[in-house]
């Protein structure tokens, strides 16, 4: 079908037999590599058992029959990270997640394999796995052009040796990756003592702990690089007699301190589950967190004011949790909070060689490093911008046009991972516009196309009976705002704008959505909007634009502490309609609960100017204040969208009490009884 697809099947490995050979080889130089069995899963099965039998130590993911305390679905890959592995052997079968691929790729030691079994490669690219299924496109037809493009990317890299039922001619990558020298320096000892930029760490925070500093260190590094392996040989070196409690370590998972707990020996990790740490915040001389970044940042900053001395430890990925979010957003508001940091970094890896062929794969092939379009900084002619819709195929056909645009979109965004890339290219709903000035792409905006649900389906999604895949904006407004009728109308939701950072406050922003708006009303598009984490300064953006607030919602967003916040541009009369209503409904929301679920929020400028212009806007009609309590009353989604309705009514019956949820509680029996308070009103 697809000639790159023929040309790899061509360079495979001859003879089974000798793959042991291989991985020895590969062992000894300290390569780790990807061998992919493109074939019938139970005879990829078969084979995969071999490397299990040739290494002795493999993860095994999305694979059910796989040894059961080895075995995980690649939805639970951050529970492993920081642990050691010689071979993952994951099954892309039925899904394939490049977050978790790459993630789990990171826990593979020097001369192990990433195994990952596939149907042939011709079949694999348009077979219809989960994340086709997610991502709108049908059973029959399907095609996945990440997949095209990743496999296209593998010629250009020392690490794939693919194996198929045909295969009759010896693989040249293969064979030149394994006849390279062997690193005598790479011992099978080399974890058992600190290198010299380990030691300096260590000793610093020795130091740190001895002295008992006021001190927040952030220990950063890509992966593999023994952040973990060197915390352990800090609290192994802690002389514990001179404070007590000395050392608490926390982390999304006790399974991935596999490395930590191995280097600390004979000391004992003292570790507390991060729930039950924030909860009882207990002493200690030095918290460290580790795989910090798969924590809230909200969480990190209330440890952060809590405890003297902390150490932060995460990868520079961005494979798991928040990804940039840690990365940019928290220095920020570690600086607000008036607390000082110190950055320490590891850069020779300790879990593999040094240009290891598989991390140069993912970190190449995923485009993890890419960063900007290098445009130089200089006044924008906005008449000088071209405009155009760029399809997956043409992205995929095109590499120079995908880096640039993936690396505007990772500068735009402080979660981008691995999946994004997937997301970008396979998505059946999504729309990539792309502005050129002078040959280089200079802004991107992605959009999701949304709604158009049938009046049922849009009442259930109301109700909390039903959650699709995608349509996050439509959804909000239909399950949170209590308002199906946005999932009925159609919508265009901005998912992502960027302006290349040199360039950026000329006006190309809007003239970017300027252009977007004029695309849907000649499409006839009923709205637009967005869906954010309240920054100040994304807020005036969009206001500016002439883009308004018709929802807040009450929890925090977990990589900025942020609360989300919804906005819409209106371009039909039923938009209108809607877009009306709404604004009325967050007003009384807002009133209702700023005092308490938005306290945190009540000194912001932009709050409050959102607060004054809807105070002047007026109460919604009992026609939807009945609609709404009845949704509460009988719905399974957001009950505090009609709470401000249902307090008056009980004050006449002295329950208004029984709104406010008692600290004994659990968050079921408090929806339950609001609910039933709901109910009584209606009936």
């Amino acid at each position: 079908m697809l000639a790159t697809l023929d040309l790899l099947v061509l360079q495979t490995l001859a003879h089974w037999l000798d793959v042991d050979r291989h991985i020895d080889a590969a062992r000894c130089n300290g390569h780790r590599f990807m061998l992919v069995l493109a074939m019938d899963l139970d005879q990829a099965q078969f084979h995969a058992y071999q490397v299990q039998r040739a290494l002795g130590d493999c993860l095994w993911v999305n694979l059910p029959t796989g040894p059961k305390e080895h075995s995980i679905n690649a939805s639970q890959a951050s529970q492993v990270l920081g642990a050691n592995h010689l071979g993952v052997i994951y099954n892309a079968h039925e899904e394939f997640n490049a977050s978790a691929f790459s993630a789990l790729a990171g826990t593979i030691e020097a001369g192990g394999i990433m195994v990952m079994l596939t149907p042939e490669l011709p079949q694999w690219v348009v077979s219809c796995d989960q994340q086709l299924l997610a991502y709108g496109q049908s059973k029959q037809g399907c095609k996945s052009w990440f997949k095209h493009w990743w496999i296209d990317q593998w010629r250009q890299y020392d690490a794939v040796c693919l194996y198929t039922p045909q295969a009759n001619t010896p693989n040249k990558v293969f064979e030149t990756l394994i006849s390279k020298p062997v690193d005598t320096a790479i011992l099978a000892d080399i974890r058992l003592k600190p290198n010299l930029h380990q030691q300096h760490i260590i000793d610093r925070l020795v130091a740190a702990h001895d002295l008992q500093e006021t001190m927040i260190y952030c220990l950063n590094a890509p992966r593999g690089r023994g952040k973990s392996s060197c915390l352990g040989w800090v609290i192994n070196a802690i002389d514990t007699s001179i404070t007590q409690p000395s050392v608490i370590v926390t982390a999304p998972s006790k399974r991935a301190l596999t490395s930590m707990q191995n280097t600390a020996a004979p000391a004992q990790i003292n570790f507390w589950a991060l729930d039950a740490l924030l909860l009882q915040l207990p002493a200690a001389a030095m918290l460290i967190i580790d795989e910090a970044a798969a924590v809230p940042v909200s969480q990190l900053a209330r440890l952060a004011t809590h405890y003297q001395l902390l150490v932060l430890s995460s990868t520079q990925d961005g494979y798991e949790g928040s990804g940039q979010g840690y990365r940019l957003k928290l220095p920020r508001l570690l600086h607000q909070l008036n607390l000082a940091t110190t950055e320490l970094s590891l850069v020779e890896p300790m879990r593999w060689r040094q240009h290891d062929p598989l991390e140069e794969l993912i970190a190449g092939s995923f485009l993890c490093r890419q960063q900007s379009t290098h445009c130089r900084a200089q006044q924008l002619q906005l008449a000088g911008c071209e405009h155009q819709q760029v399809s997956a195929e043409q992205l995929t056909h095109d590499p120079e046009l995908l880096q640039q645009v993936y690396g505007l979109l990772m500068l735009s965004h402080y979660q981008t991972s691995p999946q994004d890339l997937r997301n970008l290219l396979d998505h059946a709903t999504n729309q990539l516009h792309v502005w050129n000035y002078k040959n280089a792409v200079v802004g991107v905006v992605w959009l999701s196309e949304e709604g158009g649900f049938d009046i049922d389906l849009a009442h259930q999604v109301e109700l909390g009976q039903r959650r699709l895949q995608g349509h996050l904006l439509a959804q909000i407004l239909a399950q949170q705002a209590g308002f199906g009728e946005a999932a009925c109308l159609t919508s265009w939701r901005v998912q992502r704008i960027a302006v290349e950072p040199n360039i950026q406050h000329q006006g190309l922003g809007s003239l970017m959505l300027d252009h977007i708006r004029l695309l849907a009303r000649h499409q006839r598009i009923d709205y637009l909007g967005a869906s954010f984490a309240a920054d100040a300064q994304l807020v005036d953006f969009w206001a500016s634009n002439d883009y308004l607030a018709v929802w807040l919602g009450l929890t925090a967003d977990a990589a900025t502490g942020l609360n989300s916040i919804q906005f819409m541009l209106p371009l039909s009369p039923p938009a209108h309609t809607l877009f009306a209503s709404l604004r009325s409904h967050l007003s009384g929301y807002l009133k209702f609960a700023e005092d308490d679920w938005f306290q945190h929020l009540g000194d912001l400028p932009w709050f409050l100017v959102m607060n004054e212009t809807l105070s002047e806007l007026p109460q919604l009609s009992p026609a939807h204040n009945t609609r709404l309590l009845q949704l509460l009353a009988h719905g399974s989604a957001n009950i505090y969208a009609g709470m401000y309705i249902l307090e008056p009514l009980l004050a006449a019956s002295h329950e208004q009490h029984l709104l406010t949820k008692s600290p004994q509680q659990s968050k079921k029996a408090y929806q339950q009884q609001v609910r039933r308070l709901a109910l009584k009103s209606v009936s």
